[in-house]
């Protein structure tokens, strides 16, 4: 059997890697991100939006700047939260990733994660200069990693955390910023216990910048 040529146009396959953008003022409750491939959320302006992604083989990556809220749910194989600046909620509570990363956060914006290795309640928390991870534990929250410009930084965003916080905390420190434990030791933080992490093998390269705080020791 022979098609005609116009019966061929309308064969159109989807697109490896797609873009959903919203600039202005924008409210949207039904977006739908398909299983077709990579996606970019992008979202600049005032806004208030929240749909379903599906991408379980696939990267989503999204960016937010201005003041809104976004709450998505479903699944996708890796999650990039490139940037989100402003005062913006970008609530991922109800999502499950293989993977996430997150690059920067400035500004009062807040992010929600859903569940890291089976822990909920996980906050992403910024003050423009340090972003920090908070998780809970077996007996209290967690705060790391932590990532700063400076020390001061650093202790500045662990202060609201405390204030933000009604149970106890724990914060697994790196040895090297010294500055930074005696500022915790001065606002009435406790050294609980040392950690000494071993190596067997070849060395691998350290980053050119240290954290303040790490995951904990069951994360690396």
């Amino acid at each position: 059997m022979v098609f005609p040529k116009k019966m061929k146009k309308t064969i159109v396959k989807p697109l490896s890697e797609r873009n959903f953008e919203f600039i202005g003022n924008h409210q949207n409750n039904s977006i739908l991100v398909g299983n077709y491939g990579d996606a970019k959320i992008k979202a600049i302006g005032n806004f208030n939006l929240s749909g379903l992604i599906y991408c379980r083989q696939s990267t989503v990556e999204i960016n937010m700047a201005g003041e809104g809220t976004a709450r998505f749910n479903g699944i996708c194989k890796k999650l990039i939260i490139q940037c989100v600046e402003g005062n913006c909620v970008l609530d991922l509570t109800e999502m499950s990733c293989q993977a996430v990363r997150c690059e920067i956060v400035k500004g009062k914006s807040i992010i929600l994660l859903g569940e890291i290795n089976g822990r909920p309640a996980s906050r992403l928390l910024s003050n423009g200069d340090a972003t920090a991870l908070v998780r809970d534990g077996r007996k209290a929250r967690h705060i790391g990693p932590l990532f700063a410009s400076g020390p001061d930084q650093a202790l500045a965003l662990v202060n609201e955390i405390v204030r933000s916080e009604n149970g106890p905390l724990l914060i697994d420190a790196v040895y090297e910023q010294q500055q930074f434990l005696e500022g915790l030791t001065g606002s009435g933080w406790t050294v609980e216990r040392p950690f000494q992490r071993m190596r067997f093998g070849r060395a691998t390269p350290h980053a050119s910048a240290l954290p303040f705080a790490v995951t904990g020791p069951e994360y690396g």
